[in-house]
């Protein structure tokens, strides 16, 4: 059975360097926004930790999947695992094995890139064809192997390129031929074709923005209201309860659980039912919530 590792130098230091900037960075943001007043100043420092999640998330990934990174040959099937990423290629499916510099023209890609992890995918053309490639290596293009099938590229980086070429050419030419569907992909979460649907990014997006521009409008105006301001209105339309300002970080606060909530729920439809119209109106009315949150909001300062 052939086995081999990517090189995981210098892509798993630079990772966990990485993660240990965004912390550090991190604890001094949360240090600031516990001791500093509600004010737009703390809210833009809060808006930065909640960027850096995903940022931690990613740099996590990525690195864990540098550390378990593994290419091998099982049942006449090349797997290629980095992280998340799982490719099975048949042996006989391979047309040829070539080295990354021999590829010269235009590439695109999107993905997870720093030095020492290349996690992607992207389109090139190779002998007048275009071609998907997927990349799944810790070392630039030019120093890959590139397995290629009739459609599509694989980028990977064993430790010896050459070593690992010869033992797979001289596998591929004793495989028995393999069903055209033996194969398979999964990117994970990655792969999820939500990601790539804009009316659920605009959807999701515009939920999340209108409710964070109601938190940044509080924060602007926080220091300036008085010690009480109205809190509720009555039947009759007046105001029957005042409170102190840090009452209205109700109206946010509601509306971005209501943001979560429906998120996940709208995520369950869309790819675990695979009923796209339901997820969409759920979506939906998290932001027509939203808007009822700013009316409501206005409403309350306008009886100032």
């Amino acid at each position: 059975m052939l086995e081999s590792q990517p090189l995981r130098s210098p892509g798993v230091r630079l990772g966990f360097l990485m993660i240990a900037g965004v912390l550090l960075v991190d604890v001094v943001l949360l240090y600031f926004c516990l001791t500093l007043p509600f004010s737009l100043l703390s809210f833009i420092l809060g808006l930065l930790l909640l960027l850096s999640l995903p940022v931690l998330a990613t740099l996590f990934v990525g690195t864990r999947a540098i550390q378990r990174g593994r290419y091998h040959v099982d049942a006449d099937l090349l797997h290629l695992d980095l992280g998340q990423a799982v490719e099975q290629i048949p042996l006989s499916a391979i047309e040829d094995i070539r080295y990354g510099h021999e590829l010269t023209a235009k590439t695109t890609f999107r993905g997870l890139r720093w030095p020492g992890l290349y996690l992607g995918q992207g389109q090139t053309t190779l002998d007048g064809h275009e071609r998907a490639i997927h990349y799944l290596a810790t070392r630039p293009p030019a120093d890959q192997l590139l397995i290629l099938t009739t459609d599509t590229i694989y980028g990977i980086s064993p430790a010896d390129l050459a070593l690992f070429r010869d033992s797979l050419k001289a596998l591929q030419a004793g495989s028995q031929p393999t069903r055209p569907d033996a194969g398979g992909s999964s990117w994970g979460i990655a792969g999820w074709q939500i990601w790539r649907d804009r009316i659920f990014v605009s959807l999701l997006l515009a939920g999340l923005g209108l409710n964070l521009l109601q938190f940044g409008y509080l924060a602007a105006r926080f220091s300036k209201l008085p010690a009480a301001v109205p809190l509720h209105f009555g039947v009759d339309g007046g105001v029957d309860r005042w409170g102190a300002p840090r009452g209205l970080l109700l109206l946010p606060l509601l509306g971005l659980a209501f943001w979560l909530v429906n998120g996940g729920l709208g995520l369950i439809f869309y790819h675990i039912r695979d009923n796209r119209p339901v997820a969409y109106l759920i979506w939906l009315v998290t932001i027509i919530i939203q808007l009822a949150s700013w009316i409501a909001l206005l409403e309350l300062l306008s009886a100032l």
